[in-house]
């Protein structure tokens, strides 16, 4: 698993359009990575995958419990 960069306002890459997911399997890696990236920063509470810049699937992690 790996931590990954997060992406802020004003980087022009969020405004980029994700693709729907076909296939789990496919993007398990992403989601154990952006799993590891939210619980790693102190202020995660949530995670789209286009926030990681991620666009061949919408993957939206859970917000952690407080």
């Amino acid at each position: 698993m790996a931590i990954l960069e997060i992406l802020t306002l004003p980087d022009p890459r969020l405004s980029k359009k994700a693709r729907p997911v076909t296939e789990v399997d496919a993007i398990q890696p992403l989601i154990e990575d952006m799993l590891e990236t939210m619980y790693h920063s102190p202020d995660g509470v949530g995670l789209a995958s286009t926030q990681v810049g991620a666009y061949s699937g919408e993957v939206e992690q859970p917000f952690r419990p407080t």
